[in-house]
């Protein structure tokens, strides 16, 4: 991950952050980012940890944002991996899948993990997400939280839960929701804790969905809601995203009867799948970058099921050591896979960053070359949408950006 993340680079969006906070550079870096994700939150989003990480990550060196973001990635990796496991035990098979389901399923990879304003918007606020998930995995049926000093931590950090993205706040209180619903079914009670997580989850959900910025954004896109519904229904099918995964969840849930079984993965199931249709209500569609969310809750619930099959019996140790076998021969195979191709874009990048420099010594416009992006490891692909690279539009956001942040009076981009 360390050399993926090394032939990662600035594009897209990261200009334009970068931009903002250069324009700020003799403040203190922290004051800084606060101001601007202010102004972010009353004029284009209500995303403000994606705002605030985006314009913290796009201020600091390569080699520094590189180190964290490898640490981070691990880091969001063994989240998943306690959140299945419930715990701290050692599972080689299930931290494996994850890893791998990571590599197959997210069809924009290198936009969740490797670029910087895709990693601060989806894959930095999810770990938040699995923070808070965690706690009512651990800690099932304990009421650890009557303390009030522990009620008040879990309020705000179910707050900052509910603020980390539109379609994963609707997840956390749906989730919430249902836990509360199978303690009270169980127990005949509701602990405080829950009340105490749902309240601030539901308040920093209204804090991200009522943010001014937001209805300024709207006016800038154009949907329909009918469409959009089938077209996220559809999405749930598509086997190179949600349908493995999901199939996988359903086979191991049938073959297992046991309803405390069923009942600690069906709530990341549901609220899985509710975060495909609550993208309904967006103006962009499940589907890219945004589906991270979905994917690693649907493998979080296949994976709890995967931990209560029977390893007694020697048909299902055999198995999985052979899925073991499969899981490390794959993982490497597409490491290596996408660190080739990534390699290439990189040394692209560094010849249009030596003509731009060029072109600003001469005081003219810089002509870049792009190359079609196939590869969803990349920072640069989108579903095949080339909104991230600049083009042959010299007006075009992204050439603007470029061009200012870099300091030359212009940039076209044309295919080499």
């Amino acid at each position: 991950m360390y050399k993926l993340n090394m032939y990662s680079f600035m594009t897209g969006d990261d200009y334009g952050f970068a931009i903002q906070q250069h324009a700020s550079i003799n403040l203190d870096l922290i004051r800084s980012v606060i101001d601007k994700t202010k102004i972010m939150y009353f004029s284009w989003s209500g995303r403000i940890w994606g705002s605030a990480l985006t314009f913290l990550f796009t201020s600091i060196e390569k080699s520094l944002f590189v180190k964290i973001n490898t640490l981070a990635y691990l880091l969001f990796i063994l989240l998943v991996y306690i959140n299945v496991i419930g715990g701290f035990k050692i599972n080689f098979v299930v931290l494996l899948a994850i890893n791998f389901s990571m590599l197959v399923f997210l069809p924009c990879y290198g936009q969740d993990f490797l670029w910087r304003t895709g990693v601060a918007n989806y894959m930095y606020p999810l770990m938040l997400n699995l923070i808070y998930l965690f706690f009512y995995r651990y800690y099932k049926g304990q009421n650890i939280y009557n303390n009030y000093i522990c009620l008040f931590l879990f309020f705000f950090l179910s707050l900052a839960n509910g603020i980390t993205n539109e379609n994963t706040s609707i997840d956390m209180i749906v989730f919430t929701i249902l836990l509360m619903l199978l303690e009270k079914q169980s127990n005949h009670k509701v602990p405080i804790y829950m009340w105490v997580g749902l309240i601030g989850t539901f308040i920093g959900a209204c804090i991200l969905l009522g943010a001014p910025g937001n209805f300024v954004r709207a006016t800038h896109f154009h949907y329909h809601l009918l469409s959009n519904l089938r077209t996220n229904i559809n999405a749930l099918f598509e086997y190179k995203i949600m349908f493995i995964p999901f199939l996988t969840f359903m086979l191991l849930y049938v073959n297992n009867e046991n309803w405390q079984d069923r009942k600690e993965a069906l709530p990341y199931a549901i609220v899985s799948i509710i975060g495909v249709l609550a993208m309904t209500a967006s103006p962009v569609t499940f589907g890219g970058r945004n589906v991270l969310s979905s994917v690693v809750l649907m493998v979080i619930a296949a994976g709890i099921l995967y931990t209560k099959l029977d390893f007694d019996k020697r048909t299902i140790r055999n198995s999985a050591v052979i899925l073991c076998i499969f899981l490390v021969m794959g993982s490497t195979k597409l490491f290596h896979q996408a660190s080739v191709q990534l390699k290439n874009y990189s040394q692209l990048n560094q010849e249009n960053l030596r003509l731009i420099e060029r072109a600003k010594e001469q005081g003219k416009i810089a002509t870049i070359y792009i190359i079609p992006c196939n590869t969803r490891f990349s920072m640069l692909y989108d579903n095949g949408n080339m909104d991230l690279q600049p083009n042959k539009d010299l007006n075009n956001p992204v050439n603007r950006s470029m061009a200012a942040y870099l300091g030359v009076n212009g940039i076209i981009a044309i295919y080499k």
